[in-house]
């Protein structure tokens, strides 16, 4: 048609990772998208061959922000290779690296990386605003955004400081490991942690739930822009000392809670840039991404804060700003949880660690929900080593190019139909990309066979 223009969004800025994205617009509004990730990393062949031990640390160094839940992801799976049972302090500690994790992700994603599409930034933010012609914030609203955004740097950074002080540093803890946990803090140590916590508690619950609310009362419109395809899945995440998740494992489709089945968990190539075979093909016809299509059951499904909550048994409505809330209200509920595990890790008897003995299973699969959504390590070992690794990252799912039926990705539904006001500056596109927290770093691995 003569109205219909072809966008280049290249690259999605304040994301992690090389993210692209091409829409089709007619008569203002998107009719075609294509999520493209455009980098391979392949990690799964970097870890065949090597000692299982080693994938903690290896695993971790796939992002700076997200580590500590790859190092646990696959401290989970190795817990089941080498047979043991975490001891309930290791399972409280764990919980408290992974829980600071969540917390200075979902600050530094509100602020930092959602934020800036919406205000306009002073010129010490170093870049112009991306919010076009679509400011709707007063002066006072605007300066008040900004001030926090320059605060929350520093809360993220007390985050991290938490992370450190039981995994020695951060990112890339080295305290999570299979059996446990290596640092068994004293109450020297969990007060300090206390002490920090309560600090980034007092941040969120006078700032950003706050600026959370400001935000979704000057842009209501998109509580109706950016709907997913309604399908939500969650592994489940953070046990207590008995190993009962706090995040409720479980899969949404059409509004009916059901039961999630590994088994159940494909992944489609022919829009790829891989073949069966694990061999690169940058000239296949018809691929346009590094990500595969990962499919539940054959159904894209959306993951995330927004799906933990539909998983666990809230209502939700799929949009752009339905995200942001479910995102800020799941720091503060992550917060709470962590006050909880500093009392009862300080009360706790018994060892953090097991040191892990011969192996007993050479299959093994481990499952957390990570900040961004759920995440899957899986592992064969031979020889006792490496002879297979997969990874199912949270951006796979909501990140992911069509099918082999064709069914587009999760981010891909969520553009279709929203208006692009100026196709010149289709700010519309990276709202609702960031909507997600993409992490294409993560995302962008290979088969395994």
């Amino acid at each position: 048609m003569r109205d219909r223009k072809v966008i280049m969004v290249s690259p999605v800025t304040r994301g992690c990772g090389q993210l692209s994205i091409q829409v089709a617009v007619e008569r203002g509004r998107v009719v075609g998208a294509q999520v493209i990730g455009g980098l391979y990393r392949g990690w799964e062949r970097i870890l065949v061959g090597r000692d299982p031990a080693d994938a903690p640390y290896l695993v971790e160094r796939l992002c700076g922000i997200c580590s500590a839940a790859h190092g646990t992801a696959s401290s989970v799976m190795l817990d089941r290779v080498y047979g043991i049972e975490v001891p309930a302090k290791g399972r409280l500690l764990r919980n408290l690296m992974l829980g600071a994790e969540f917390l200075q992700n979902h600050l530094r994603h509100f602020y930092l990386l959602v934020m800036p599409d919406y205000i306009e930034p002073p010129p010490g933010l170093g870049y112009d605003s991306q919010a076009g012609g679509d400011r709707r914030f007063s002066w006072e609203a605007n300066q008040r955004l900004v001030d926090h955004y320059w605060e929350s740097v520093g809360i993220a950074q007390i985050c991290h400081q938490m992370l450190a002080l039981l995994g020695a540093k951060a990112p890339h803890a080295h305290g999570i490991v299979p059996g446990g946990a290596t640092v068994d803090p004293g109450t020297d140590v969990l007060n300090k942690l206390a002490s920090l916590l309560a600090r980034v508690r007092s941040f969120m619950e006078e700032r950003m739930l706050p600026d959370t609310s400001l935000l979704a009362a000057a842009y209501p419109d998109y509580f109706r822009i950016g709907a997913g395809p309604g399908n939500y899945l969650s592994y489940g995440g953070f046990p207590d000392p008995g190993g009962v998740p706090a995040f409720t494992p479980g899969v949404v489709r059409a509004g009916i809670g059901e039961e999630v089945d590994i088994n159940g968990i494909t992944e489609y190539l022919r829009h790829t840039w891989l073949d069966e075979d694990d061999v690169l093909d940058p000239y296949k016809p018809g691929a346009y991404s590094w990500v595969e299509a990962v499919r539940y059951q054959g159904e894209p499904m959306e993951v995330g804060p927004l799906a933990r909550a539909a998983v666990g048994g809230e209502e939700v409505n799929s949009s752009v700003m339905d995200r942001i809330m479910a995102r800020s209200r799941e720091t503060s509920r992550i917060a709470e949880w962590m006050t909880g595990w500093l009392d009862e890790a300080a009360a706790a008897n018994g060892p953090a660690y097991l040191q892990p003995g011969e192996i007993t299973e050479l299959e093994a699969v481990g499952v957390i929900e990570a900040p961004r959504g759920s995440l899957l390590h899986r592992v064969r070992v031979e020889g006792e080593k490496v002879a297979a690794y997969k990874l199912i990252t949270p951006s796979e799912w909501n990140f992911s190019p069509r099918d082999d039926r064709g069914r587009m990705g999760v981010a891909e539904q969520s553009l279709i139909g929203i208006p692009v006001f100026d196709p010149g500056s289709p700010v519309e596109v990276g709202r609702v990309a960031r909507s997600f927290d993409p992490c294409l770093y993560c995302a962008t691995h290979v088969i395994g066979g």
